[in-house]
């Protein structure tokens, strides 16, 4: 897993490198450990696939055309909530792709884990899992399929906040996923009216962060429908025995 790890964290925010570590090859050996390596290793190949992912254009194409989408779904039924977490941000990264929205939304299972991650998962897994569904629900067909899966709920009932350490990144996830989930959906914007959204949304316009005020703020004017990007997954280093 160190070599994976050393890759993750060379590919955060790092345009060059994210270049340079496909251009070796990198992202099929990657790929083969998402499928068959340890629990430990599969959240260090996933953390790396989604640095790879995040606002590469080209990087999302090749990953998803290397097989990864299937794997990563799966990866969130891991009992390990560090492994969902970064399972669900990589999916988000790789859901900036018109393609591959449809493709994760398609794959066996995803909807309903990811619904179960919203409801179940740790703050900032249920934040991951958010973020995966606003970027898929730019897509106006998985906009109707996340609404069948009951995601509106629980995105709901995260805006009312979590844990304190995520707690706006946590609301503003919420906030944008129903963002995207109403835009240009009367059957949507109804279903979120209805799960008692809009008394929550006109609290976070209080928010003392920019980012989940503006997240509130554009969804009762159904104007936008943006994507988002995961966090970048750079955990601390640790001493090699």
């Amino acid at each position: 897993a160190g070599a994976t790890a050393a890759l993750r964290n060379l590919a955060a925010g790092n345009e060059t490198n994210q270049g340079a570590i496909v251009a070796a090859g990198a992202i099929e050996p990657l790929v083969a450990q998402l499928k068959l390596g340890s629990a430990q290793l599969k959240e260090a190949v996933a953390g790396a696939l989604s640095n790879l992912a995040s606002n590469h254009a080209d990087n999302q194409v090749a990953i998803a055309k290397a097989g990864a989408i299937v794997p990563l779904v799966e990866l969130l039924k891991s009992k390990s909530a560090g492994a969902q977490k970064a399972a669900a941000g990589a999916l988000s990264n790789l859901a900036a792709n018109d393609d591959n929205q449809v493709a994760i939304c398609g794959a066996a299972g995803c909807l309903t884990s990811l619904v179960h991650l919203l409801r179940r998962g740790n703050a900032g897994v249920q934040a991951a899992a958010a973020g995966a569904l606003t970027n898929l629900a730019a897509n106006d067909a998985n906009q109707v399929a996340i609404t069948d899966a009951d995601a509106v709920d629980p995105l709901v009932t995260l805006l009312g906040g979590g844990s304190a350490v995520y707690l706006a990144f946590l609301q503003a996830a919420a906030a944008s996923a129903l963002r995207n989930l109403a835009y240009k959906n009367i059957h949507n914007q109804i279903a979120i009216a209805q799960n008692g959204a809009i008394e929550p949304l006109v609290a976070l316009l209080g928010s003392t962060s920019p980012q989940v005020q503006l997240a509130a703020a554009t969804l009762p004017l159904n104007r936008t429908r943006t994507l988002t990007l995961a966090p970048t997954p750079t955990p601390t280093p640790t001493p090699t025995p």
